[in-house]
């Protein structure tokens, strides 16, 4: 039996200095910062190829808690950063260039 697993591209255009997009991306204060429902403590990134990323978004209004995580598969500074996208209910492959 083959498996696949899902894969998505996310193609956005952005007003933004390509340095302050990336730093959205891959410093834990600045997600913190632009995804208020991810404490900052549940953040934590190692921007290298094959380094794991991982953090929990909080529903304010229930308290229960979406854990996110993955692996970071293509890392070229503020042109492209391609990833893994692992919650609980299902792994997806996700590419930000």
């Amino acid at each position: 039996m083959t498996t696949t697993v899902p894969e998505f591209t996310i193609s956005l255009t952005l007003n933004a200095r390509r340095e302050l997009v990336w730093r959205a991306w891959t410093e834990e204060k600045e997600l913190a910062a632009w995804l208020p429902s991810t404490p900052l403590e549940s953040i934590s990134f190692d921007v290298r190829e094959g380094g794991c990323y991982r953090y929990t978004m909080v529903n304010n209004e229930t308290g229960q808690e979406y854990h996110t995580g993955g692996v970071f598969l293509d890392v070229i500074p503020y042109e492209r950063l391609g990833f893994t996208w692992v919650t609980p209910m299902l792994p997806l492959r996700a590419l930000l260039s």
